[in-house]
């Protein structure tokens, strides 16, 4: 018989505030953002900090979905799009991903070393500039929303990719998002070691705006190959 009470504990102690794995569509995406959306108001977390989360959710799941599209051919990257948002205080913790191809997951390490070496103004420059294009990437893996997202956590970025025996790359994100007040440095969520991150572009559905911290200190992403 099923141990319900393992998976209520994880959910208590671990403070999971959404968790979701299978295959995603539009609809699906609004709700479970709006869900997510709910719960962060419920939980009286700063509204900056709210923000922030609800944005990189979307972008993480428009991405998921994207590569959904992408490789309908594949039921395994159908049904592979997972999400878990984990709260400590007023830090969180976004885990997501799904599987993608050889030359998606090349794509991806590219732009991800890329993003790395930019300053939070030179991330915030080039995201104002791919904006102002007449035309923007609308297929999961854009470099917008790449660095959307990392601009938005300002913190360690994790991303992993891990080879299957199915000839696809699991492509595993972490994202941080914390309170960068110096009077919650103490309480912060320690990054996970055996993660690592990133991804998309804004859903139609959801509007929240974020004014740009033109911060020149550097972005720290972290990065593991299996």
């Amino acid at each position: 018989m099923l141990d319900i009470s393992k998976y209520y504990d994880i959910l208590q102690h671990e403070r999971i505030l959404l968790s979701h794995n299978g295959a995603i569509d539009g609809d699906l995406i609004d709700l479970l953002v709006q869900l997510a959306d709910k719960r962060l108001a419920k939980s009286k977390v700063k509204n900056k900090i709210r923000k922030k989360v609800v944005n990189i959710l979307v972008e993480c799941l428009q991405n998921s979905f994207h590569y959904s599209v992408d490789n309908e051919e594949h039921t395994a990257v159908v049904e592979s799009p997972f999400l878990v948002i984990q709260q400590n205080s007023e830090n969180f913790t976004i885990f997501t991903g799904n599987y993608v191809t050889k030359a998606q997951a090349d794509y991806l390490k590219k732009k991800l070393e890329d993003i790395s070496r930019m300053t939070e103004a030179e991330l915030n420059e080039t995201y104002i500039k791919a904006l102002n294009k007449e035309e923007l990437p609308t297929h999961g893996g854009a470099g917008v929303g790449l660095i959307d997202i990392a601009r938005r956590a300002k913190n360690q970025i994790h991303y992993k990719f891990t080879e299957s025996d199915n000839g696809l790359y699991l492509f595993s994100m972490q994202i941080e998002v914390k309170d960068q007040e110096p009077q919650n440095k103490e309480s912060e969520t320690k990054a996970n070691p055996n993660f690592n991150h990133v991804v998309t572009m804004q859903h139609p559905s959801v509007q929240v705006t974020e004014q740009v911290d033109p911060d020149k200190s550097n972005l720290n992403l972290n990065n593991e190959i299996s």
